[in-house]
């Protein structure tokens, strides 16, 4: 069962994914330049031909840059064998092909480019599978 969250804390999951082997797939997918989107539960992960790569939670509408330009940055997930916890530093919204990111400073930054379409429609497919 999940918690709600709110800026800047940890939010715990009794689901079980492998968060830890997801996010180095999608860094390396990103690192590579291939743009990928994957559904896990209630998370999205995607990366970019930019070398981007991003967990999302697509019920809460938060993200976390997981890297940059190909290079991993700094990201808090603790893993269980009860669940999982995410540090989520920002917040997302998707409006066409623009996705926008706000930290929890309220600084906020648009990006085209990156798969909301795909996203969008992995996001339906997850909440129609759960």
């Amino acid at each position: 069962m999940r918690t709600h969250r709110t800026d800047g804390s940890m939010r715990m999951s009794r689901t079980k994914p492998k968060i830890a082997r997801e996010t180095a797939y999608i860094i390396r997918s990103a690192q590579s330049g291939i743009a990928r989107v994957v559904g896990l539960g209630p998370l999205i992960l995607f990366s970019s031909d930019t070398g981007d790569a991003w967990l999302l939670d697509w019920q809460d509408k938060s993200a976390l840059c997981l890297a940059r330009c190909g290079v991993q940055q700094q990201f808090n997930i603790i893993e269980t064998g009860q669940g999982f916890a995410i540090e989520w530093t920002s917040d997302y919204e998707i409006v066409g092909n623009l996705m926008t990111f706000q930290d929890t400073s309220g600084n906020a930054v648009s990006i085209q480019g990156y798969p909301t379409a795909v996203i969008l429609q992995t996001a339906r497919r997850l909440a129609e599978d759960g």
